[in-house]
């Protein structure tokens, strides 16, 4: 059981190291990125503006919500796991305070809770259906 663990802790550090990456990019790096994901499915400038913005969001969604699969998978507690994870997502947003053309934004937190919250609760609620059948089939 510790070596299972260990492992989850091992994944919550390369979900944060990858966020952090993402993270330390300035804000032209970043919005290279979209504007390469745009320009790959052939988007007008306008309609690639909007669509970097979700591109930016779904990032955030998808990092934090893969962070909460990982870290309920460590804590086996829904809010560990969201205290972990809401703790980080304010620091994420100090650390772009730092980091040129890139400022924080409390929106972004609750982007990030969308995301990991979302991953949480799925996780709880196919949890519990385990076990519930597992002890409909013991009986």
């Amino acid at each position: 059981m510790r070596k299972n663990r260990f492992i989850w802790l091992i994944a919550i550090v390369i979900v944060m190291a990858a966020i952090f990456w993402f993270s330390n990019q300035t804000k032209s790096a970043s919005l290279g990125v979209s504007d390469t994901i745009a320009a790959t499915i052939h988007m007008s400038s306008t309609k690639s503006l909007i669509f970097g913005l979700s591109v930016r969001k779904l990032a955030h969604v998808g990092l934090f919500g893969l962070l909460g699969f990982v870290s309920m998978g460590y804590f086996r507690s829904w809010w560990k796991a969201g205290i972990l994870c809401y703790v980080y997502a304010i620091t994420d947003e100090i650390h772009q305070y730092f980091v040129p053309g890139r400022t924080p934004s409390i929106y972004d937190t609750f982007v990030d809770a969308i995301g990991f919250g979302v991953v949480i609760v799925l996780y709880c609620l196919i949890s519990s259906l385990r076990k519930v059948n597992l002890d409909s089939e013991n009986e």
